[in-house]
């Protein structure tokens, strides 16, 4: 009996960490796609055209934030987790212009 726990507790851990890395991957999907989409906006009007809190992508994520450092346009996405204790993951983007010598 005490082995069948174990290897429940083992599943679900694994389970666990899978979709913690599966989240981790939309967040970092979501976050470079808005950087790279808000970078091309900026430098196509010269001012930027950005909207944080409750935008959604494919990836189910939503932006954090999303604020201008000179030239480069730097966002956060946040993904929701299943996992407890873990209510969501966050990863963050750059994008912008680069020097073509």
């Amino acid at each position: 009996m005490a082995l069948i726990a174990v290897a429940a507790i083992m599943l679900s851990a694994v389970a666990s960490a899978g979709n913690l890395l599966l989240c981790l991957h939309r967040a970092q999907n979501a976050a470079d796609l808005a950087s790279v989409a808000a970078a091309t906006r900026y430098m196509e009007l010269c001012r930027p055209l950005l909207r944080g809190g409750t935008y959604h992508s494919g990836n189910n994520a939503a932006i954090g934030s999303c604020t201008i450092e000179g030239d480069d346009v730097l966002v956060e996405a946040q993904v929701g987790t299943q996992v407890p204790f873990v209510s969501h993951v966050s990863k963050r983007s750059r994008a912008g212009p680069i020097v073509c010598e």
